[in-house]
């Protein structure tokens, strides 16, 4: 028997907006049309995010749903969205 596979919240960013807490999956390796997930991990020091910047990596593959709570996504929530534009 297999076990139930895990819903998993992937979200494609720029390196340049990755912050403290945020757990990569992947580094997109675009250019070569491949992904690397031998890395994966939470971004625990400034100099992981540099690191990835100074290796020419672009874009990363964040794991929502496994990255600290602190983490902003940019999230679409349309109640959050229409209240501001109510008028009564």
């Amino acid at each position: 028997m297999s076990e139930p596979t895990e819903s998993v919240d992937l979200i494609k960013l720029p390196v340049s907006q990755l912050t403290l807490g945020m757990f990569v999956s992947a580094i997109d390796k675009s250019d070569k049309g491949q992904l690397a997930i031998a890395n994966a991990g939470q971004i625990k020091h400034k100099d992981a995010i540099l690191k990835l910047a100074r290796s020419g990596i672009k874009f990363v593959w964040v794991d929502t749903g496994r990255s600290a709570d602190h983490c902003v996504f940019g999230k679409k929530t349309s109640n959050d969205a229409s209240a501001g534009n109510k008028k009564t």
